[in-house]
């Protein structure tokens, strides 16, 4: 799995062919936060491949097995078009969609024995599948074998959803970002090196703290910047500043498209931390819809 990040690392966005290999790499894109989606199987590529089979194959329906990421698709076809659909050989792969982190359970010899078993038993005459690599194998074994129609219109509309995402990922990341912090001792003594601090993480992180005499004190980002920063450095960021200044503190985030709005929301978040631990460092977050979320060091809430 490893050709994600390299593929990740030269592209904005990595379209998969299908949802199987997407899932074999769906905890590293999660881990990664990887833009990536697959191309789905729908009634349309599911409709061409047996019209294909009919008209090129002369096979009906009763001597196809079929294996499909859901059963539930045939059936939907079927009924539409006011065929029937009994007496026919159909395997599907639901759970995978459901439970992706069971993707490792999916055994492609499942399906290869099936459409076996079907064809040396003279049930069937070609085996209709979505999986690569089971037509691949099928083919070794000389069992008549289709690859599902993959249809021009389904990549497109593909293609066209993911870059919408895409768009959409970019316009949320360019939101601001405003973080809010307040200490629960007052460090007015402290203040110039505080604020020094302060500052210095604030150019590690290409964000500004904005000038304050009194708290809470604020600093403007990205919330692709604050978006990117692992739980983890949150964490140990958090444990070095309680130490440092003898303190904990209260930060609220707020993301907006203006920086009026994000400044509104950090305050509002601030002001839902004082509702929580009294004794912890404690971080909310309220988003560009007013959703609430946190606390964030707490229950390992993200």
């Amino acid at each position: 799995m490893d050709f994600i990040e390299e593929a990740a690392s030269q592209s904005d966005i990595v379209l998969f062919a299908g949802s199987i290999p997407y899932y074999y790499c769906y905890e590293k894109i999660k881990a990664l936060s990887i833009q990536a989606t697959y191309l789905p199987f729908d009634e349309l590529t599911l409709a061409l491949s047996l019209l294909s089979l009919h008209h090129h194959e002369r096979v009906g329906l009763s001597e196809l097995s079929i294996d499909l990421p859901k059963m539930n698709s045939f059936y939907q076809v079927m009924k539409e078009a006011g065929i029937a659909s009994t007496d026919v050989y159909v395997k599907d792969y639901a759970w995978v969609h459901e439970k992706p982190e069971k993707i490792a359970n999916l055994n492609m010899a499942d399906y290869v024995h099936y459409h076996k078993e079907l064809y040396e038993a003279g049930k069937t005459k070609v085996a209709l599948t979505s999986l690569h690599a089971v037509f691949i194998e099928l083919e070794q074994l000389g069992i008549p074998a289709k690859y599902m129609v993959e249809s021009k219109q389904t990549f497109a509309a593909a293609v066209t959803r993911a870059l919408d995402a895409y768009h959409h990922q970019l316009l949320a990341s360019s939101q601001i970002a405003v973080v809010s912090i307040h200490c629960q001792e007052n460090l007015s003594h402290l203040h110039p090196v505080f604020l020094s601090t302060l500052e210095t993480l604030s150019d590690r992180l290409h964000a500004k703290v904005m000038p304050a005499q009194q708290e809470p004190y604020l600093i403007i980002s990205t919330r692709g910047v604050i978006e990117k920063l692992e739980p983890s450095y949150l964490r140990s960021l958090k444990e070095q500043y309680e130490q440092q200044f003898g303190t904990i503190f209260r930060v609220g985030v707020g993301y907006g498209y203006s920086l009026h709005e994000a400044e509104a929301h950090s305050s509002q978040a601030l002001f839902f931390t004082t509702k929580y631990s009294e004794t912890s460092t404690v971080m909310c977050l309220v988003d560009e819809q007013n959703r609430l979320y946190g606390p964030l060091f707490e229950n390992n809430n993200k």
